[in-house]
């Protein structure tokens, strides 16, 4: 992974590595990746070949024996090289990784025998685990969610009773753990949404109208100070997550909390903005899938109405904060010399705004900033599947689309734009 990170790094510019031509979305077969690694014609590829083979020789090796079958060992290595496959591309192998991690964890008891706060580095794979376990159905077509439903449902319950015990936390997830709360049962509503056929159902509805809700209700300001505090205490970026709210239609507590920049060049600024940022991206995926995308009952109407939500003046003010998030995020001086501590933490936004802001003769402009933040972050954070982001947004651009859907039955549920 580090060879990679350096090749990517060294790089000129992205032109230096040739992408193939083909249409990401129309032609999913050859989508492997866009962004051949060998094409970049550098020593540093034949080393990255050769530690890659070596590393699964010794991991073939080591798990030949029965005993080592379910170790940390074995898990940790699983994980590290999906993680190194969502490196080289979004498109990979890394969901048979995936799924190697997961029967690991089914074996050994599941999350709650694994994921063990005595043992810190193997709840920290646990924790990211899910973390990519989650996002990664976010570009997935909600039919492909199906057989991924029920571990959504798992993880919703395991972050639940995290948050309610006070744990601290490092999941890899750049915000309030209650974002990726809301993300799995967003994904598990869009499943359930799919073999309901997208029929009225006042009940998903409502479960739809929870979930905007949980999202809603954070604080970045509040999760960020924690963070904060807790690297002035000498403790890591962890985060203790607040008391569970009452997200229910008849709360007075229910508020948006959708945070505008302010002048800040600390620490502390960065994380409100990247915390915000998530937010926002992920108020407009809900909006997206369980809204817009869907036949809603009049009963949803009543939902948003009883807490003055109105829907698409709030889809307008999230967007707006995203583009303000994003520009206060990437023009910071002190920002670009935080390195890759915060820079590896926007693909996802720029993804979501690219997707829900950038269509239209009158979005050139945004197109463009999308594009070029994509490929300079590339070459920080030294990743390729940044630059099939790249390719999957122009792709999108240049064909009509009308629901999420349209756009990621393609993938087939194998695209990780981590």
């Amino acid at each position: 992974m580090a060879a990679t990170h350096q090749l990517i790094r060294c790089q000129p510019s992205n032109a230096s590595i040739v992408r193939r031509t083909f249409d990401v979305l129309d032609q999913p077969e050859k989508r492997n990746t866009g962004y051949p690694l060998d094409s970049a014609y550098q020593p540093l590829v034949k080393k990255i070949y050769e530690s890659r083979y070596l590393a699964l020789q010794d991991l073939r090796a080591y798990i030949e024996r029965p005993e080592h079958h379910l170790t940390d060992i074995t898990l940790s290595i699983a994980f590290l090289l999906m993680m190194a496959e969502i490196q080289h591309s979004a498109y990979g192998r890394w969901r048979s990784h995936l799924e190697g991690v997961r029967r690991i964890i089914k074996l050994r008891g599941g999350l709650h025998a694994v994921a063990q706060p005595s043992h810190p580095q193997t709840l920290s794979v646990v924790l990211n685990f899910i973390g990519v376990d989650i996002v990664s159905c976010i570009t997935a077509a909600s039919a492909h969610l199906v057989p991924r439903s029920e571990e959504q449902t798992q993880h919703q319950e395991y972050i639940r009773q995290l948050l309610n015990d006070g744990s601290y936390l490092h999941t890899g997830f750049p915000g309030p753990l209650k974002i990726l709360e809301g993300l799995a049962l967003v994904n598990h509503l869009r499943a359930v949404s799919s073999i309901q056929q997208n029929k009225e159902d006042s009940e998903l509805d409502y479960r739809a109208f929870t979930a905007l809700q949980v999202i809603m209700s954070i604080s970045p300001r509040l999760w960020a100070a924690s963070i904060c505090h807790r690297i002035s205490m000498g403790m890591g970026a962890f985060t203790k997550e607040h008391p569970k709210r009452d997200v229910s239609p008849n709360s007075s507590s229910t508020v948006i909390c959708i945070t505008y920049p302010q002048a800040v060049d600390n620490i502390e600024g960065h994380w409100v903005s990247v915390a915000t940022l998530y937010q926002c991206a992920s108020l407009l995926y809900c909006i997206r899938t369980l809204f817009l995308d869907r036949h809603r009952s009049k009963q949803t109407n009543r939902f948003l109405a009883a807490v003055g939500i109105d829907l698409l003046s709030l889809r307008q003010k999230t967007i707006n904060a995203l583009w303000e998030h994003l520009r206060l995020s990437l023009h910071r001086e002190k920002y670009w010399r935080a390195g890759a501590l915060f820079t590896e933490y926007l693909i996802w936004p720029l993804l979501i705004v690219g997707l829900e802001d950038c269509g239209g003769d009158d979005r050139v402009g945004h197109r463009e900033f999308v594009i070029n933040a994509l490929k300079q972050l590339s070459l920080c954070v030294g990743k390729l599947s940044w630059l099939d982001a790249e390719l999957f947004l122009k792709s999108a651009w240049e064909k009509p689309w009308q629901t999420w859907d349209d756009l990621f039955y393609g993938t087939h549920g194998n695209c990780a734009f981590l």
